[in-house]
């Protein structure tokens, strides 16, 4: 059997080991390496479906909007319910985009420490905004 030439492409090692005998595959390497760019986030935010998750909130939102709209028409509902509603929808996109952020990855899902810290600061905010409004 002859030996596979190092410098050809196709046979590149699929498994690198690093100093601490770990084993990584040389994509998860490469991109523990790099720096952050807005171009390398955005790509994260496409490969954690961020931007599907926010369409089908906004989606939600909207359907959730014309329904009230249309309910508004056949019973009194006060014009501030409606604002609420609609400050209460604009406000929960954030957790929404924080919750799809931890879990838009493929594999087990747990919830983190951090997400928790900012899925509970960004409640409380907005319900800091609301009462500031509404209160």
């Amino acid at each position: 059997m002859l030996p596979l030439p190092e410098s050809d492409s196709r046979y590149r090692p699929y498994v690198v080991l690093r100093k601490d005998s770990r084993r990584r595959s040389t994509r998860e390497g490469d991109r523990a390496n790099r720096n952050p760019t807005p171009f390398s986030v955005l790509r994260s935010a496409l490969d954690r479906t961020m931007i599907h998750w926010s369409l089908a909130y906004l989606a939600a939102a909207w359907l959730v909007l014309q329904l009230m709209d249309v309910l508004s028409e056949i019973w009194p509902i006060p014009v501030i319910a409606q604002r609420f509603v609609c400050l209460t929808l604009a406000l929960g996109l954030c957790p929404a985009l924080v919750i799809a952020w931890f879990h838009g990855e493929q594999g087990r899902q747990r919830v983190s420490g951090l997400e928790a810290v900012l899925v509970g600061g960004l409640l409380f905010a907005s319900g800091v905004v609301l009462w500031a409004v509404f209160g």
